[in-house]
C-alpha cells in the first residue's frame, strides 16, 4: 500500500458490476451502456478529464481510495471496479 493509499473506511460499500454502473451514471448524471458489455471510458462513454475526476470523487464517496493513474490503467468501466474491489480489499470479481 503507498503512502497515499488508505485502507476501506468502516462504511465502505460493496456493489455489484451493474449496481456500480448505475450508481456511476446517476451520480455523473450520464446515460451508460449495459453493464453486460466492456464499457471502454475514451469509446463508449467519452468523458472529459473533468468528467473522469468527478467519476473518481463520486467512487471513493463509497468508502474507497483509487490510485491517482486509476483511467490509465484501467481502460474500461469493468478495470475501473475491479480496482474499486481491489480497495475494498474483496478482490476483482
Amino acid at each position: 500500500m503507498t503512502e497515499l493509499q488508505q485502507p476501506p473506511g468502516k462504511d465502505a460499500q460493496r456493489l455489484s458490476f451493474p449496481d456500480f454502473v448505475d450508481y456511476v451514471g446517476a451520480e455523473l448524471d450520464i446515460q451508460m451502456p449495459s453493464a453486460d458489455s466492456d464499457i471502454v471510458i475514451g469509446v463508449d462513454l467519452e468523458l472529459d478529464s473533468i468528467t473522469m475526476l468527478e467519476m473518481t470523487v463520486a467512487i471513493e464517496d463509497l468508502g474507497v481510495e483509487l490510485p491517482a493513474d486509476i483511467f490509465l490503467t484501467a481502460g474500461s468501466l469493468r478495470g475501473v471496479y475491479d480496482e474499486y474491489l481491489r480497495a475494498l480489499g474483496t478482490g476483482a470479481a
